[in-house]
């Protein structure tokens, strides 16, 4: 049984202005999200991922409203801890995100090695088992524009979980569903789960929205101006 955990991120009462959202009108969200929880998003608009992304991440501050990660509002911190607090995050982005003049390898340990006291070696080992665990030979090599899509989408997910994310962020890491390797994800996740992080899956696809096998603990949509709780998809 999954144990309860401390609020990892809470939203009191925040507004998003229609033109940072992309939406014909200002959008409500008011939500607490627990570790162990996996809390599955539905979207409405292209490019409302990487906003709810950027705004769980602190890197966009909502119009009215806080945003807390860990008990700290993002607002309230200087840079420097935010950063230090963006550590905790694990975030598999829609758009890639790859740093293109650094090889894939560099991209992936960057996180971990910059935000912890772990040698090189001991993350590497962890990020090639993830490898594996995710259905590849290992950890990846070369540059993200000479990797397939299949090992680039999968690298991103190595990304994501690699070291120990208090708060792991998927905007729709799966264009096609059900995809071949949702099983292997849906693994890694529950073992970050189980160890007290809490995971965000944002997505438009209504396919994975609907699909009940998905271990969600709530399910949630943007639409009618807010952020709503839904029983069943």
């Amino acid at each position: 049984m999954i144990r309860k955990h401390r609020i990892v991120l809470s939203l009191d009462q925040v507004l998003i202005e229609e033109d940072i959202l992309q939406t014909p009108w200002p959008v409500s969200l008011q939500t607490d999200i627990s570790g162990n929880e996996l809390l599955l998003i539905r979207l409405e608009q292209p490019g409302q991922c990487t906003i709810l992304g950027d705004l769980f991440s602190g890197l966009l501050h909502p119009s009215v409203g806080n945003v807390r990660f860990l008990g700290r509002d993002w607002s309230k911190v200087g840079p420097d801890f935010a950063n230090g607090m963006r550590g905790k995050i694990g975030r598999i982005f829609c758009r890639g995100a790859w740093f293109i003049k650094l090889t894939i390898r560099e991209n992936i340990l960057m996180r971990p090695l910059h935000h912890s006291r772990l040698s090189v070696a001991k993350v590497q080992a962890e990020a090639a088992q993830l490898g594996l665990d995710l259905g590849l030979p290992g950890l990846p090599t070369g540059y993200p524009e000479e990797a397939l899509p299949t090992d680039l989408e999968r690298a991103a997910w190595i990304r994501a979980f690699l070291g120990t994310p208090q708060l792991i962020l998927l905007e729709e890491p799966f264009q096609d569903w059900p995809h071949p390797a949702s099983c292997r994800l849906i693994q890694v996740m529950g073992r970050a789960r189980l160890r007290g992080a809490a995971v965000i899956w944002m997505t438009r696809n209504p396919s994975v929205w609907k699909d009940s096998s998905l271990p969600a603990t709530r399910r949630m949509r943007l639409a009618n101006r807010r952020l709503t709780e839904v029983t069943c998809p």
